[in-house]
């Protein structure tokens, strides 16, 4: 039996493929764990652009683990590693905004940034 919670991220994939006519396709992130489901086409350095926290826990996490193996004496486990991720995952963290932007506002603020790291052509044809 499938869980119910599984049941809707592929009710919504499947709304928003019939919507726009997009295909999906996995990529693996982690060896050994589930994949994630990505639009098919999409410009890997335009996700990369957007997606830059997970690189900045990993450099976190690579001081974190340093320094605990250099006060232990020894890589951390499993139960500390975890640990030190969220430890990595809060120091990067940035503050919380104040200031509440609408979406138009935040649909040109992220097409303009696109559009001067990839220029318009990337940008224009993903739209």
């Amino acid at each position: 039996m499938v869980a119910a919670e599984t049941l809707y991220p592929l009710y919504l994939m499947e709304e928003v493929s019939s919507r726009f006519g997009w295909a999906w396709e996995p990529r693996e992130v982690t060896s050994g764990h589930r994949p994630v489901m990505e639009i098919t086409g999409i410009d890997r350095r335009l996700i990369g652009w957007q997606s830059t926290r997970r690189q900045q826990v990993e450099d976190a996490l690579s001081v974190l683990t340093d320094e605990y193996e250099e006060r232990q004496g020894h890589p951390p486990g499993e139960k500390v590693g975890y640990a030190l991720a969220c430890q990595a995952a809060d120091r990067i963290r940035p503050p919380k905004h104040t200031e509440l932007l609408s979406l138009t506002e935040l649909r040109t603020r992220w097409r303009t940034s696109a559009i001067q790291v990839f220029g318009a052509c990337t940008v224009y044809r993903l739209a």
